[in-house]
């Protein structure tokens, strides 16, 4: 082997080497890429939860949809996507990781990492392991101002409580926040639900109008002498 070959080589052993550690394998590594959000990939099937139980898939008797012949038309029968199934959760924490401060984003990692055991603890059970309505039951429990929260028997004790509940509520409260936004302005409910339309009433050049005893005209809700 020449030096040239050993050189070339070495060189292709080096850029390797450098770019190894951002190939990453880990299977707990989340589904899209976050700047300042440290969270695995089971923080995200249980966020996809959250914002599931939030706005679940519903079973209407009529939607608006864009290809209806008139506008708000409702199709009968049919059902309305839930915001895990819009990938909201994916919105939420990128609205997390971009517009939050560090303390909020300490805050919601912290609470996000803390809730599952949580509600272990508490009901038995792990989140996702409860159906719809027990899911909205402790997501409201977990929500409900102290001032409201059942009496717990005051106990003196120097020892650090285990859970943040206050993180877990800021976790909530943000997840709860952008869900709905991300829901509301996703690309399923602008055109198919609620159709965005750029002028928001069409042309009516023919109205019916006619004139009182006082020579009004009466032309809809406005009046013309």
């Amino acid at each position: 082997m020449n030096r040239r070959t050993a050189l070339q080589q070495l060189a292709i052993l080096t850029s390797g080497a450098a770019f190894l550690p951002a190939c990453s394998f880990d299977s707990e590594k989340v589904s899209i890429a976050l700047d300042h959000l440290k969270i695995k990939a089971s923080h995200e099937k249980l966020l996809a939860g959250v914002v599931d139980t939030l706005i679940p898939k519903t079973e209407t008797s009529g939607v608006a949809t864009s290809g209806a012949s008139t506008p708000g038309a409702s199709t009968p029968g049919a059902s309305t996507l839930g915001a895990q199934e819009l990938d909201v959760h994916h919105f939420v924490l990128v609205m997390v990781d971009d517009c939050q401060d560090k303390s909020n984003q300490e805050a919601f990692v912290k609470g996000l990492d803390q809730f599952e055991p949580y509600v272990k603890k508490q009901y038995d059970k792990k989140f996702l392991k409860n159906n719809q309505q027990e899911r909205e039951t402790i997501l409201a429990d977990i929500m409900k101002p102290e001032a409201d929260a059942p009496s717990q028997p005051e106990k003196v004790s120097k020892e650090k409580p285990e859970f943040d509940l206050s993180a877990i509520r800021a976790f909530l409260s943000l997840t709860k926040q952008y869900t709905v936004n991300g829901y509301m302005v996703s690309q399923y409910i602008m055109t198919d639900v609620f159709p965005y339309k750029l002028v928001s009433r069409s042309f009516r050049g023919m109205c019916p109008c006619f004139t009182t005893t006082n020579n009004v005209i009466i032309h809809g809700k406005f009046k013309y002498r």
